[in-house]
């Protein structure tokens, strides 16, 4: 149980990383004085936010799987305890 309940607070934290990441190179495309044309629909704007938008998303469904498996787990373990001695 352990194990997975590190691997959800790594997934959080990977999401959390990867948005920061992408939010701040955005803010950096958009702020770039040199170029003169509507920055909001640069290819490397869209490019980031598809990305995070992707991250996101296969993100939050590994979360939302192992917190499905984690409470499964408790819950057969709690209903059908198993007595592995012989």
């Amino acid at each position: 149980m352990t194990m997975l309940r590190t691997y959800v607070v790594n997934g959080i934290v990977a999401t959390a990383a990867a948005a920061a990441v992408l939010a701040t190179l955005s803010l950096l495309v958009r702020n770039n004085p040199r170029l003169r044309r509507h920055l909001a629909t640069t290819p490397l704007t869209l490019v980031c936010g598809i990305a995070g938008a992707v991250t996101l998303v296969v993100t939050l469904m590994i979360l939302a799987v192992l917190i499905a498996v984690l409470l499964v787990a408790v819950t057969v373990t709690a209903w059908f305890p198993l007595d592995l001695t012989f």
